[in-house]
């Protein structure tokens, strides 16, 4: 499927019919063409080289580089999932590596294939919690987890209706109405806490922003990436 979004012509590979009208609808986008394909041509477009995800910190979807100085996370792309080489996860790992201290509790929210949560776990983080409400993503972050050998705890859960405790950090890189709910569940996990959010795009910033305004949360700081924004939260 391939849609145009201002100057730019996306082809993206789903099978899920309501994302694609909901992303049309927040991306104020239309369908160009449309064709039914196999995961096998979609694998073929995806980057299979290494790359930098952070200063320092290394996505090798190969899994054949080696390096004694730098953190090099294991990635492979597959049918459901790509590398980590997207803006908003990269902002999220920005985010991710510039606020974690070593001995910080962690909860990725929506994990996908456990990018975020495998990086906070090489940075330092004392426990990572990885919750999804998709098996399949459960499983694809638990066999990522064992193949970068870090101890991450797995969880199913619709945002945090299965998640309990208080955590240092928050990320969450998932779609803008999903955090708009999740944003009203915050304080159930965190005590002046640090609290990423990615997924969003320039034109439904306003919104987030309103919605943390009326929850009395502060806005730390922000960065944008190819008309994506991530942003970083203080929570009371």
């Amino acid at each position: 499927m391939e849609f145009e979004s201002k100057r730019a012509l996306v082809k993206l590979y789903t099978d899920d019919e309501l994302f694609i009208n909901d992303l049309l609808i927040h991306t104020d986008s239309k369908i160009l063409s449309k064709k039914t394909t196999c995961s096998e041509q979609w694998y073929k477009c995806l980057n299979k080289k290494p790359f930098e995800l952070v200063e320092g910190v290394w996505i090798d979807p190969s899994g054949r580089m080696i390096s004694d100085e730098e953190v090099v996370i294991k990635m492979a792309p597959s049918a459901a999932f790509g590398t980590g080489d997207h803006p908003t996860t990269k902002l999220a790992a920005r985010f991710l590596a510039k606020h974690l201290k070593e001995s910080c509790s962690v909860l990725d929210v929506g994990c996908g294939s456990g990018i975020l949560g495998i990086l906070a776990k090489l940075l330092g983080a004392s426990s990572v919690l990885c919750v999804d409400i998709d098996d399949m993503a459960l499983e694809v972050a638990h066999f990522f987890a064992e193949e970068n050998a870090v101890s991450v705890e797995f969880k199913k859960s619709d945002l945090l209706s299965n998640v309990s405790g208080v955590y240092d950090i928050v990320v969450a890189n998932i779609v803008t109405p999903v955090l708009m709910k999740l944003i009203d569940q915050l304080e159930c996990v965190t005590n002046n806490s640090t609290v990423i959010f990615s997924g969003i795009t320039k034109k439904e910033k306003p919104v987030i922003i309103e919605a943390l305004r009326k929850r009395g949360l502060s806005l730390l700081e922000e960065e944008e990436l190819n008309s994506w924004v991530a942003l970083v939260i203080k929570t009371l």
